[in-house]
């Protein structure tokens, strides 16, 4: 029981400092450009980000797609880095944890057990 307790609370200690790091880098990006557009689709983008930091909860049911996850997720974060720093994004980078996500919805749907 305590070893969730401290799991979870890794978990959203993590999560809290990414948050308040990209923050800051988003920041910056505003300080340097004032276009509009570049803040929202940076916004968005790091939205699509925790999305798939989050919904990785739930993909821990199925250990193997949970580790392909892990490692979608991890290029997924470089390429918002990267789009923050260099100003160059590469949206299949970004949306890569979508495949691993997309298969564990279709894999519940069809071959979830019926009681």
């Amino acid at each position: 029981m305590i070893g969730k307790v401290k799991g979870r609370l890794m978990f959203y200690f993590i999560l809290a400092t990414i948050i308040v790091l990209l923050i800051g880098l988003l920041f910056f990006k505003i300080k340097r450009s004032q276009d509009p557009k570049t803040v929202l689709t940076t916004l968005a983008l790091i939205g699509v980000v925790l999305f798939f930091t989050y919904i990785s909860r739930t993909i821990f049911v199925h250990k193997p797609l949970f580790v392909i996850h892990l490692a979608l997720l991890l290029i997924s974060w470089y390429g918002l880095l990267r789009y923050l720093v260099k100003d160059k994004m590469h949206l299949w980078m970004i949306l890569a944890p979508l495949s691993s996500t997309l298969f564990f919805f279709i894999m519940a749907l069809f071959f979830r057990e019926h009681a």
